[in-house]
C-alpha cells in the first residue's frame, strides 16, 4: 500500500539510519561498561558461587 511505500522510505532515510546507527553504538557501550563493571565487582567480591560470575555474560 501507499503508507507501505512511504514506512519504507522514512526507515531508509539517511536521517533514520544515522539515528539508528547512534543508538545501536549507545546500546554497545552501555552493555561494555555493564559487562565491566559486572566483571569489576566479581573481580572486588570474594570468591562466592562461580555461577554468579556467569550470570552476566551472554
Amino acid at each position: 500500500s501507499e503508507l507501505d511505500a512511504k514506512q519504507a522510505e522514512a526507515v531508509t532515510s539517511p536521517r533514520f539510519i544515522g539515528r539508528r546507527q547512534s543508538l545501536i553504538e549507545d546500546a554497545r557501550k552501555e552493555r561494555e561498561a555493564a559487562a565491566a563493571a559486572a566483571a569489576a565487582a566479581v573481580a572486588s567480591s570474594e570468591p562466592g558461587n562461580p555461577l554468579e560470575a556467569v550470570a552476566f555474560e551472554e
